[in-house]
């Protein structure tokens, strides 16, 4: 999902690592937080592996840790040094190695709710009858879910009861979502041709 997220944003422009997390949180609240403790060993990773590179380095304020103690020590050091508050951060852009990698990662079908949510945002990037396929692979997989759910727990009680129903109308309405994204990419399929992309 981070890997995505990452490459996904770096597609669209340019990015030091404090705005890719600010753009990241955004984008995967409703599931998980991103820290830099996560963020800057993705970054050093998709580098040395080529997907990403340094294009410069912009002078900014050192993002705060957090942690009060860490923020006074840090404070400390920088009096002794008689460093000034500002510190380079690395400016990120996306090379050709990855953006195949994130094509890659966009036509997967495997992973959780969340790593799906995650490509969706970034299907942008394909065209309208790859998206078309990926949403109906998907709607289909909904489909064999609800018409087979889990058996039946031999305990029951009300409350283990009302979270089956919740996944079950989870999972309806997540059909109904893609259903409405199918039909709109038939349509742009039909207005632009096969090929088609949107912005």
């Amino acid at each position: 999902m981070l890997e995505t997220a990452i490459l996904g944003f770096l597609a669209d422009s340019d990015l030091h690592g404090y705005e890719l997390k600010k753009r990241i949180a955004e984008l995967v609240a409703p599931w998980s937080r991103v820290s830099f403790g996560s963020l800057y060993p993705a970054l050093t990773r998709l580098e040395k592996a080529g997907l990403i590179r340094v294009v410069r380095t912009v002078d900014a304020p050192a993002p705060l840790t957090g942690s009060l103690g860490a923020e006074v020590a840090a404070f400390r050091a920088k009096a002794l040094q008689g460093a000034t508050s500002l510190r380079g951060r690395k400016v990120f852009a996306l090379t050709e190695t990855g953006r195949a990698r994130l094509s890659a990662l966009l036509r997967d079908t495997t992973g959780d709710d969340r790593d799906f949510a995650v490509r969706v945002a970034f299907y942008g990037l394909l065209d309208a009858a790859e998206r078309l396929e990926l949403f109906t692979k998907r709607r289909d997989g909904l489909a064999n879910s609800i018409d087979s759910p889990a058996p039946a727990a031999p305990l029951r009680d009300r409350y283990r009861t009302m979270v089956s129903a919740f996944q079950v109308d989870r999972l309806v309405r997540e059909q109904s979502w893609i259903d409405q994204l199918i039909e709109q990419e038939s349509t742009t399929s039909l207005t632009t041709g096969a090929g088609g992309t949107t912005t």
